[in-house]
């Protein structure tokens, strides 16, 4: 695997242009995303921003000839990007007595990683692509609706859905009622059974502090209100 990367990402020991900013989306898909799987367009959106930041620290920006073939080899069935298997990732983690990459990857883990560049540049790619397929589903929803829910899965995989619901760009009711005209596909079955969870689990928090505020009436303020009494009773014994 570790020779395919570099036939992949170099000619003669260099990288070509575009390398370390694809070994950069490779670390990124390995280490930050559950599942080491991610949409094709939320890749392709994290790469395209993460690209000013590989300009600065490793002086490579996006080359979108062998960044399309790095995403090909990582496509796997439908709309999803992946490791065709766990010896990828760990190559890609460092793994390997003879492993090429070593010292890069542990300059990209300190330059991108330990400053949280990855976290910022995930947030965005975010956005972006769930903008982007929202979009597209309104223009054409047959046609369109795989890509979103492939983005969908991908958020909902690597954000709560509280967090989800805070972001001004995210309507979760919308997305909800979408999953729910297409419970025919598998994924959107899945994706409806997660937000339906969420949902019942926020009804019983909700339902649980109302019960615990109610049952403070009654607490202090109910002593305070015996004392009263007590105090009346005293005063016309009086």
């Amino acid at each position: 695997i570790s020779s395919l990367l570099q036939r992949l990402l170099k000619e003669k020991g260099d990288y070509l242009a575009g390398g370390l900013h694809s070994l950069v989306c490779l670390i990124f898909l390995s280490r930050e995303l559950n599942e080491r799987r991610c949409s094709p367009i939320f890749f392709i959106k994290f790469g395209e921003n993460i690209s000013e930041y590989t300009v600065d620290k490793l002086d490579d920006s996006i080359e979108k000839k062998l960044f399309t073939k790095v995403q090909q080899y990582m496509s796997g069935k439908g709309n999803i990007v992946r490791f065709p298997h766990d010896t990828w990732a760990d190559v890609i983690n460092g793994k390997g007595q003879y492993n090429a990459f070593k010292a890069d990857i542990n300059r990209i883990l300190l330059e991108f990683q330990q400053t949280r560049t990855f976290d910022a540049v995930k947030d965005k790619a975010a956005e972006e692509s769930w903008v982007t397929v929202s979009e597209m589903l309104k223009h054409n929803r047959n046609a369109n609706i795989d890509r979103y829910l492939s983005v969908a899965e991908t958020l909902l995989h690597n954000y709560d859905i509280d967090q989800l619901a805070k972001y001004g760009w995210m309507d979760v009711d919308e997305l909800r009622k979408t999953t729910a005209q297409f419970l025919n596909k598998p994924l959107a079955k899945n994706l409806n059974n997660i937000l339906e969870k969420s949902q019942a689990r926020q009804m019983n928090i909700t339902i649980k502090d109302s019960v615990v505020n109610k049952s403070t009436i009654g607490g202090d303020g109910a002593g305070s209100g015996n004392f009263e009494i007590t105090d009346s009773i005293v005063n016309r014994s009086k």
